[in-house]
C-alpha cells in the first residue's frame, strides 16, 4: 500500500478501530512482554563484549587462528597486573614475597594457563628504574574474547584479599589489572554506566519539556513511558539475541539513544495527532464516539507516517550489516530492533492507551486550554509563506551554512585516542598509566609476527634462521620499537637441548617444556612468533602506521622469506584491519542506503523528485554534522563540549559509518513526517504552494518539539565518559539540530516552492478550484502543541 492512498488509509483506520475495541487486551499483552523483557534487560551486559574480536578474512584473524591452533600459546589472551608500592622496592624481600603471593593467587585460578613475573627471571623490562613498580603477566585460557573478558572480574577477585592484607603494612600499595582485554571489559562497564546516567538525566527533563509543550500531564507522560519501554524491551531482546551471536558493548548505547529518542518522537507524533483529531470531533454530534474515531484517524494518518518513517530509519541501521564486523553488526541489530520495537509500541500500545485515556489525555484541562491559546500553527504558516516568497534566498543561505559546517569533514584524520582520554576511575586505565610510568606501555599493545614455512618443514634450519635474523634486525632498527623477542636469540639453546637431551627429537623437547616452546615454536616447529614490543612513548598512531606498513608489504621480496607466510596479531593489527573493513565498505554502504531509501520514498510518495531532494539534503545534513564533529574533537574548538583540556586529535574509525547510517535514517524520519502531511494537503487540493505551507504549519511545531527531545537525548550521551559515545552523541545531536532548524524549515519549503508542481512528477494533480480562492490561515490542529 502506498502512503496516503485511500486503500492504505482505510486499512490503517480499521486497524486503529480494532485496537480501540481491544485496548485492554493490547495493554495486557504489552505488560506481559515488558515484564519478561525486564529479566533479560538486567542481564544484557553479560552478553556484551568490549574487546576487538578479530576481523573476518583478515591477516590479524589468520594470525590469531594460527596462535590458537598451531602454537597453543599459554599467553594468547594476556592480562597485565601492575604492582606499585610507594615504600618498598624490589630489593626488599618483603616486596618479592608480596609479588609472589599475588602471582600465586592468580595462578591458582583454573582459567589461568601461565604467569610470569620479575621473580621468574629478574628481567629489567619488568620493573621501573627505582624499583617501586613492577608487573607480571597472566595468560588466560579462553575459547574467545568474550570468555576472556569474563575472567577480568575473577582475576581481580583473586588479587583482592592479598592486596588488602599487604595494604595493612603498605597503605599506598596499588594493584591494577590492565591489558587490551581488561581495557575492553572496563570500557563496556563504563558504557553501561554512561547509559544509566544519561537515562536518569533524560527522562525527567523530557517529561518537563513535554508538559510545557502539551500543557497536559497525561499527554506528556505517554511519550516518556513509551520511550523508556522501547529501550527496556530492546535490551531484553538483545540478551536473547546475544545467546547466539557476539554483540558489542555499543549495542546497549545505541539501543538507549535510539529507543529514547525515536520512542518519544513517535509517541509525540501519535499523541499530537490524536489530540488534534479529538478536539475536532468531540463537539460534532454526528460522531457518536469521538475517542474511537480519533484513535482510528490517528492510526490512519500519523500511524502510517510512523511506520514508513521507521522503515527509513531501519534502512540506515540495516546497512551496518554490510561490513560483516562484530561491532557494526551489533549496531545494526541494536538499531534496527530498537526502531522495530518503537514502531510496534507506537502502532499498538499508544492507540490503546489513548483509547483508555479518552478526553483525559488533556488533563489538567485548565493548563492545556491555556497552552492552546498560543497559536503556534499560525506562526509556522506565516514562516512557510515567508520562505516560499523568497525561496532562492533562503535556499542559498541555508545551503551556505551547511557547506561551511561540512568543510572541516574533508580534513578528517582517523586514529585512536590515548590513555588520557580513558574514563576517570577506570581500573585498566590506571594500570595503563602505571605501565607508561615504567616505560613499558608497549607491553599493553604488543605486536605478534607469525611466520610459517609453507612447506611444513622445521623453521630452525640455517637459511630460515638467517632470514629471521635479518627481519629481527630490521625491527630493532625501527624508532617505534623498544624490544624484540624471537627464536633467533634462543635457537642455539633450543637446538642444543633438543640434540643433547632428546637426540634431535623436537616433539620430545616440546613434551618436556610445552609452555616455553609454545611461546616461540609451532606444534610442528614449522612456524615461529616474533614478539615486538613498541616503544612506550610511541603514539598509538605511530604503532599502527608501523604495523600497516608490515601488513601491506610483499614479504616474498624479503631475502630468505619467499617460502614463508607472514601474519600479524595484536591490537594495532586488528585495528588496522578494522579500519580497512570500515573505510572500504563506506561507499558500498552509502550506495545501498541511497538506493533502498530512494525506492521506498518514490513508492511511498509517488514522486521521483522528492526522493532525490531528500537524498541530497540528508547527505548535506550528515556531512555537516560530521564536519562539526571534526571541528570540535579533532581540531579542539569549543573544548567545553568535550570536557577534554586538549583535542582528541583524530576521529575514531567507526564514527563516520555509524553517523552516516544513524543520521541518514533519523533525518529521513522528519522528512517522512513533513512530506506525509504535505502530501495529504496536496492530494486534497492539488495546490503545491498551499500544501507545503499547510504541511509545515501542521508539523513545524511537532518536528521542533521532537527535535528538542532528540537533542536532549543525544546531548546527554555527548556528556558520557567514553570518547566513542561522546563523538556519536555529539554528531547525532548536531545533525538533529541542523535538520530541525535549517533542512526542514528552510531548505525543504524553499526547494519545493522553486520546483512547484514538478515536486510530484510523474503524479501531478491539477489544482482544485477552491485552492484558487483567497486563503485564510488553515485550521490544521485543534488543541495545539
Amino acid at each position: 500500500m502506498k502512503l496516503g492512498s485511500n486503500a492504505a488509509t482505510d486499512r490503517f483506520h480499521r486497524f486503529g478501530l480494532a485496537l480501540y475495541q481491544r485496548r485492554w487486551a493490547v495493554i495486557a499483552a504489552w505488560v506481559v512482554v515488558i515484564v519478561i523483557a525486564m529479566f533479560g534487560a538486567t542481564r544484557a551486559p553479560e552478553v556484551l563484549r568490549g574487546s576487538a574480536a578479530g576481523i573476518p578474512n583478515s591477516t590479524s584473524a589468520r594470525a590469531q587462528d594460527l596462535l590458537r591452533t598451531e602454537f597453543r600459546s599459554p599467553f594468547q589472551y594476556p592480562f597485565i597486573i601492575t604492582v606499585t608500592s610507594p615504600t618498598r622496592t624490589l630489593a626488599d624481600p618483603a616486596y618479592r614475597t608480596m609479588l609472589q603471593e599475588l602471582e600465586d593467587a592468580v595462578a591458582a585460578r583454573p582459567f589461568v594457563t601461565r604467569t610470569f613475573s620479575y621473580n621468574d627471571g629478574e628481567r629489567d623490562v619488568m620493573r621501573s628504574q627505582d624499583g617501586h613498580r613492577t608487573f607480571f603477566v597472566a595468560g588466560i585460557g579462553a575459547k574467545n574474547f568474550l570468555a576472556a573478558e569474563q575472567s577480568v572480574p575473577l582475576t581481580r577477585a583473586a588479587l583482592d584479599p592479598v592486596v588488602k592484607r599487604w595494604q595493612a603494612s603498605d597503605p599506598g600499595l596499588k594493584v591494577h589489572v590492565t591489558g587490551d582485554i581488561p581495557i575492553g571489559y572496563d570500557g563496556t562497564h563504563a558504557l553501561v554506566a554512561d547509559t544509566a546516567t544519561a537515562e536518569h538525566r533524560i527522562l525527567p527533563v523530557a517529561l518537563l519539556f513535554l508538559l510545557v509543550a502539551f500543557g497536559a500531564l497525561a499527554a506528556a507522560g505517554v511519550p516518556v513511558v513509551v520511550g523508556a519501554l522501547a529501550t527496556l524491551t530492546t535490551l531484553g531482546l538483545l540478551f536473547v539475541i546475544g545467546q547466539s551471536m557476539n554483540l558489542s558493548s555499543m549495542a546497549q548505547n545505541i539501543s538507549s539513544m535510539v529507543g529514547l529518542g525515536v520512542g518519544i518522537d513517535y509517541s509525540l507524533i501519535m499523541v499530537s495527532r490524536y489530540r488534534e483529531a479529538l478536539a475536532r470531533m468531540r463537539d460534532d454530534p454526528a460522531i457518536p464516539n469521538p475517542v474511537a474515531a480519533a484513535v482510528g484517524e490517528t492510526v490512519a494518518t500519523a500511524g502510517q507516517a510512523v511506520l514508513y518513517s521507521g522503515l527509513t530509519v531501519m534502512i540506515g541501521f540495516l546497512a551496518l550489516f554490510f561490513p560483516g564486523l562484530i561491532d557494526t553488526t551489533s549496531l545494526a541489530v541494536a538499531g534496527s530492533v530498537t526502531v522495530l520495537v518503537a514502531v510496534a509500541l507506537a502502532m499498538t500500545l499508544i492507540p490503546a492507551l489513548l483509547g483508555v485515556l479518552g478526553t483525559w489525555v488533556d488533563w489538567p484541562f485548565g493548563i492545556s486550554r491555556w497552552i492552546a491559546r498560543f497559536d503556534h500553527q499560525r506562526l509556522w504558516y506565516r514562516w512557510a509563506r515567508l520562505v516560499m516568497r523568497y525561496p532562492a534566498q533562503f535556499l542559498i543561505a541555508g545551503t551556505l551554512v551547511m557547506l561551511a559546517l561540512a568543510a572541516p569533514a574533508f580534513t578528517v584524520k582517523f586514529g585512536q585516542f590515548s590513555s588520557k582520554f580513558l574514563p576517570v576511575g577506570m581500573e585498566a586505565g590506571h594500570g595503563l598509566i602505571e605501565m607508561e610510568k615504567m616505560g613499558q606501555a608497549g607491553q599493553v599493545y604488543p605486536i605478534q609476527v607469525v611466520v610459517l614455512r609453507k612447506d611444513g618443514k622445521p623453521i630452525l634450519d640455517g637459511p630460515s634462521l638467517r632470514a629471521l635474523a635479518g627481519v629481527v634486525r630490521e625491527f630493532r632498527a625501527r624508532p617505534e620499537v623498544q624490544n624484540v623477542d624471537s627464536i633467533v636469540q634462543h635457537a642455539g639453546r633450543i637446538l642444543l637441548m633438543g640434540n643433547v637431551m632428546y637426540g634431535g627429537d623436537m616433539k620430545a623437547l616440546r613434551a618436556r617444556y610445552p609452555e616455553a616452546i609454545a611461546l616461540l615454536l609451532s606444534e610442528n616447529a614449522a612456524g615461529t612468533v616474533i614478539n615486538v614490543v613498541p616503544r612506550s612513548d610511541a603514539s598509538y598512531a605511530e604503532i599502527k602506521d608501523f604495523v600497516r606498513g608490515l601488513q601491506g608489504r610483499d614479504w616474498a621480496q624479503t631475502p630468505g622469506m619467499a617460502g614463508m607466510e607472514v601474519a600479524f596479531a595484536g591490537p594495532a593489527a586488528v585495528n588496522n584491519d578494522f579500519e580497512h573493513a570500515i573505510l572500504s565498505n563506506l561507499v558500498k554502504v552509502m550506495g545501498l542506503v541511497f538506493i533502498v531509501t530512494f525506492v521506498l520514498l518514490a513508492w511511498s510518495f509517488q514522486s521521483v523528485v522528492l526522493p532525490l531532494k531528500a537524498l541530497v539534503m540528508n547527505t548535506l545534513s550528515t556531512v555537516a554534522s560530521f564536519g562539526a564533529l571534526v571541528l570540535v574533537f579533532q581540531h579542539g574548538w569549543f573544548p567545553w563540549i568535550t570536557g577534554y583540556p586538549e583535542p582528541v586529535g583524530s576521529i575514531l574509525v567507526p564514527i563516520p559509518l555509524i553517523v552516516f547510517c544513524a543520521v541518514f535514517g533519523l533525518s529521513m524520519d522528519y522528512e517522512v513526517f513533513l512530506l506525509s502531511r504535505i502530501k495529504e494537503e496536496y492530494d486534497a487540493t492539488g495546490d503545491n504552494e498551499r500544501a507545503v505551507a499547510v504541511g509545515l504549519a501542521a508539523t513545524g511545531g511537532i518536528i521542533t518539539n521532537a527535535a528538542a527531545i532528540m537533542l536532549l537525548v543525544f546531548g546527554a550521551f555527548a556528556a558520557a565518559s567514553v570518547v566513542l559515545t561522546k563523538m556519536l552523541g555529539f554528531g547525532l545531536a548536531v545533525a538533529v539540530l541542523l535538520d530541525a532548524l535549517i533542512i526542514r524549515v528552510m531548505l525543504v519549503p524553499s526547494f519545493m516552492a522553486l520546483v512547484g508542481k514538478w515536486n510530484w512528477w510523474p503524479n501531478i494533480i491539477e489544482p482544485k478550484a477552491k485552492a484558487a480562492s483567497p486563503e485564510p490561515v488553515p485550521e490544521v490542529v485543534g488543541t495545539r502543541s
